[in-house]
């Protein structure tokens, strides 16, 4: 179903929810949900009341391109990235343009950020609380503390349901003081909520935790 209704979004490129409602013929409680799921997956963006296809994800490599390369490259590119190797000096070794092992980095960082998506959806849909709004290098983020961790999204979650969380404040604060040393670059602001799941997921692992964890991400 949420399949479907992506390619019709892109097909429409612009619409109104009264629109898509109509061609889609499907309940509007159905298609509510899937709509916000969209928004806070970047797929879609609102504004007045129009929603428009972001037919740009240009952070993101498909599984086709790292396909593409042989796999002891793929792996040391992935070694690389979780051993913080900048990619310029990957590139180096392995005599590949840096532009290429940064589309690399940028794609493990959006599986990074999907995975921990998903597992703060379901904490979400269970116990809706009201996201926390730092401001980092001048831009908001949205960040949900569940069971002691942290997560983020991309846009606020909406719900009516929404409450005020008991958090360990002092988790918290550990960890919005060490993103605020993390995030230090103006290259962060482009797909921040990225930048900002990968260091929240680099906290406290060794390498061989990170490469582990990755490479089953990956498959």
């Amino acid at each position: 179903m949420n399949d479907q209704i992506l390619k019709l979004c892109r097909r429409l490129d612009k619409f109104t929810f009264d629109e898509i409602l109509l061609i889609s013929e499907i309940d509007s409680e159905d298609l509510k949900p899937i709509l916000n799921s969209f928004l806070l997956a970047n797929k879609l963006c609102l504004n007045k009341g129009i929603y428009t296809y972001n037919k740009s994800n240009p952070e993101n490599i498909s599984d086709s391109v790292m396909n593409y390369y042989p796999e002891h490259i793929v792996d040391f590119i992935i070694k690389s990235y979780c051993a913080e190797v900048p990619a310029h000096k990957v590139a180096f070794q392995i005599d590949m343009a840096a532009e290429q092992v940064l589309k690399f980095y940028r794609y493990f960082r959006s599986r990074i950020y999907e995975e921990q998506y998903k597992r703060l959806e379901k904490y979400y849909i269970e116990k809706p609380q009201f996201a926390k709004h730092p401001t980092f290098l001048g831009k908001v983020a949205n960040l949900y503390m569940y069971e002691n961790q942290v997560f983020v999204s991309a846009k606020p979650f909406i719900s009516e349901e929404e409450h005020l969380a008991k958090n360990d404040r002092a988790e918290y604060k550990k960890i919005y003081y060490y993103l605020t040393r993390e995030l230090t670059h103006n290259s962060v602001l482009k797909n921040m909520h990225h930048k900002i799941a990968e260091a929240i997921w680099k906290r406290n692992k060794d390498f061989e935790e990170r490469f582990f964890i990755l490479s089953n991400l990956l498959v």
